[in-house]
């Protein structure tokens, strides 16, 4: 009875694309990383340990499958931030995805070319043009984010979505468990 119960809530839960596939009693789907990335959250991410200039730091990030890091929303920036402001990280200066396009006098992700509409700039540092000035996540401000000159080298962040990995089996821990009536019909 447990069975069927499973496997008529597997089969309306794996609905998608209109397109019914059951699902297997006690299988689950898994979620991966790529090597030397950190999930959090819902993506994966890479803390350089070198230090580049923001375009050679874009193309280290692509060679890895990446992006730089785009922090296009208020989670996904104050999730950034409380892990590198953790004790075990040294306060680093790292490069994050946004530019300054000075043709369109507006912040965009550089990897996408879309305009930046989550900010959350600290005190920035005085500058007379925007020209050729990139995104940072600032250590002395917290990691809110400041933006100097791109060919100055930091470290950088790129980040990646999850990897689908085959189903695997859960763990079910009364799958070995003799029941009373198998037990007693060996009996006799």
């Amino acid at each position: 009875m447990k069975s069927c119960i499973f496997l008529l809530i597997g089969l309306f839960l794996s609905l998608g694309n209109g397109v019914v596939r059951p699902i297997k009693p006690g299988t689950q789907r898994r979620y991966i990383c790529p090597p030397e990335f950190v999930r959090l959250g819902n993506g994966c991410y890479y803390l350089s340990s070198h230090i580049s200039t923001w375009q050679d730091a874009h193309f280290s990030c692509k060679e890895r499958n990446s992006t730089l890091l785009s922090l296009d929303t208020k989670w996904k920036d104050r999730t950034m931030r409380n892990y590198l402001n953790r004790a075990e990280f040294a306060r680093l200066e790292r490069w994050i995805g946004g530019l300054f396009d000075w043709s369109r006098q507006q912040w965009v992700w550089g990897a996408q070319g879309a305009p930046v509409s989550y900010l959350n700039f600290g005190q920035l540092a005085p500058v007379n043009a925007m020209n050729w000035h990139c995104i940072f996540m600032d250590p002395l401000q917290e990691y809110n984010w400041n933006h100097k000159l791109c060919v100055k080298r930091l470290h950088y962040i790129c980040e990646t979505s999850l990897t689908k990995v085959g189903s695997s089996k859960r763990h079910n821990p009364l799958r070995n468990v003799t029941t009373m009536t198998t037990a007693t019909r060996n009996l006799s």
